[in-house]
């Protein structure tokens, strides 16, 4: 919960976002996953690679140093679990 708290902080036009750790395929420490789910996904002008390092940066800063956005999914207008099952 407190990941996608900050998450939802780092821009203006995001909903709500899921945080998911994925098992890499040959084992090893997960991975962080963001999905994403704007308020206008059509609208949208954010950039991947600035978002990725907007929620790195917020979540090193308030949460933990060591936590690292591997995947970011960007979903329609509702999370669902097919949206975060990756």
């Amino acid at each position: 919960m407190e990941i996608e708290r900050i998450c939802n902080a780092v821009d203006g036009n995001i909903v709500e976002t899921a945080a998911v750790g994925v098992p890499p395929p040959g084992g090893g420490p997960e991975r962080l996953a963001i999905a994403i789910v704007f308020k206008d996904p059509d609208s949208s002008t954010a950039d991947i690679n600035t978002l990725m390092q907007s929620f790195n940066s917020a979540l090193q800063k308030k949460l933990n140093p060591l936590f690292k956005v591997k995947i970011l999914d960007i979903g329609g207008d509702k999370l669902t679990t097919s949206c975060v099952s990756y």
